[in-house]
């Protein structure tokens, strides 16, 4: 029988530095800014556990606070390091109550010559599945992944390109497989 889940966000909630009275970052030297920015959501699920029987419903507000350090963007070189810690709390099942982290990281260098590009991301997640919530829980899980790309022009009509991605997923629940995987694309 196909599992039907419905979801409803209530109310979504987004400040950033440029929100905020006064300056909208904390200049750290010439060459970086620091942005301090949080997300607020209500969620209203109506199977939490993703059963055909003995639905449950439930809504849960998450609350993610966090930091964003900009680095300098002066057309060469760019950066951004953001960082942000997600509460969860469920209304009536507070055993599945949570903290995570989300970091992301990205990179660009652009000499006129060269262009180089990376990305670093790093997630902690829970979510419901059909498999896994045979007992009422949520499938926790990390994943990070990382790559970049580096092209060089060799002549106006010429260019070589080397790029690679990899991602690593760990579940925490046995039953699951983690999956790691390297891309080289062509």
């Amino acid at each position: 029988m196909k599992q039907i889940k419905t979801t409803f966000v209530l109310s979504g909630l987004l400040l950033s530095g440029n929100l905020l009275p006064g300056q909208s970052a904390t200049a750290l030297g010439d060459s970086a800014e620091l942005h301090y920015i949080a997300d607020a959501s209500m969620v209203y699920e109506s199977n939490l556990f993703l059963r055909s029987a003995r639905k449950v419903s439930d809504q849960h507000l998450v609350f993610s606070p966090g930091i964003e350090l900009k680095l300098a963007d002066d057309g060469a070189a760019s950066g951004t390091l953001r960082y942000q810690h997600r509460f969860t709390s469920y209304a009536n099942n507070s055993d599945l109550n949570n903290d995570f982290s989300d970091f992301d990281g990205r990179f660009g260098l652009d000499s006129g010559v060269m262009v180089a590009k990376g990305y670093i991301t790093y997630r902690e997640l829970a979510s419901n599945t059909i498999d896994a919530n045979r007992d009422g829980i949520l499938l926790e899980r990390t994943a990070a992944t990382l790559g970049g790309s580096v092209r060089y022009e060799l002549s106006q009509l010429t260019s070589l390109s080397l790029a690679l991605d990899y991602g690593d997923t760990d579940y925490d629940d046995a039953f699951y497989t983690d999956i790691k995987s390297t891309t080289i694309p062509v």
